[in-house]
């Protein structure tokens, strides 16, 4: 499976149909993803964590979608949002 940019990396229902055969995670950039794109990859019994999220908005966002984790350069904000949430 190949994506043409990891910018534009937003998986297609048949390319996550065919990674629930033998992957456990797709881990889309945030800002190529939308949440519909969360849940489908949730629907196929597979696990998203998005990258590289350092807005605190952002942070925010990925949560209300629900992502099973966020990677960051930024975990002390992070771990601030996740405290006061």
């Amino acid at each position: 499976m190949t994506w043409t940019s990891w910018r534009e990396a937003v998986p297609t229902e048949p390319e996550i149909t065919a990674a629930a055969t033998w992957a456990q995670q797709i881990n889309p950039a945030l800002g190529a993803i939308d949440e519909e794109t969360v849940e489908r990859i949730h629907a196929h019994g597979l696990e998203t964590q998005v990258w590289t999220v350092n807005a605190g908005q952002d942070m925010y966002t990925a949560m209300e979608w629900q992502v099973d984790g966020i990677i960051t350069n930024y975990p002390q904000v992070l771990r601030d949002i996740i405290r006061s949430s």
